[in-house]
């Protein structure tokens, strides 16, 4: 009994911590929706809505983009939705050129941004802990309306 009780206050206390960041990034998401996006992302595509992916400094290029999996989520929802969504992906790497690389071979190269500033978060004065690979719902005016990826979580789609 006596080696129970400090055990269950570990646990409480790892719980609670773990509850603690699950609150601060949800509050960053609440936060962070309503925000406008100052970027040209409609000046060659007006479309009703954009699918904004963001990635900072990926390690793997090839790997984290996952071009191939965009590729066929974007004939899909093509075929949902028509020109009604577009998307749209911005790069910050020190690998500029093997990202515009990979952006073209899978046919995304008008839909893409790769830049090395590394200041967009602090740009749009947007939460470091939404993470380095966040992707967001626009309007057409750039507002922010969700963020998750429909890539990685079916909910999402």
């Amino acid at each position: 009994m006596n080696k129970v009780i400090p055990a269950f206050i570990c646990v409480a206390f790892i719980l609670m911590l773990t509850g603690c960041k699950k609150k601060k990034f949800n509050d960053a998401i609440y936060d962070t929706i309503g925000q406008k996006i100052e970027m040209d992302i409609h000046k060659q595509d007006p479309t009703q809505f954009t699918i904004l992916r963001y990635i900072d400094n990926p390690p793997c290029t090839s790997y984290q983009l996952k071009l191939g999996e965009w590729k066929v989520y974007y004939k899909k929802m093509k075929k949902m939705f028509g020109d009604k969504v577009g998307l749209y992906f911005l790069t910050e790497t020190k690998n500029i050129e093997d990202a515009k690389f990979l952006f073209k071979i899978y046919g995304f190269d008008n839909v893409s941004v790769v830049d090395s500033s590394m200041n967009f978060y602090k740009t749009h004065n947007l939460n470091p802990i939404l993470g380095k690979d966040v992707v967001f719902l626009l309007d057409s005016t750039n507002i922010i309306l969700a963020i998750g990826n429909p890539i990685e979580n079916l909910k999402i789609d």
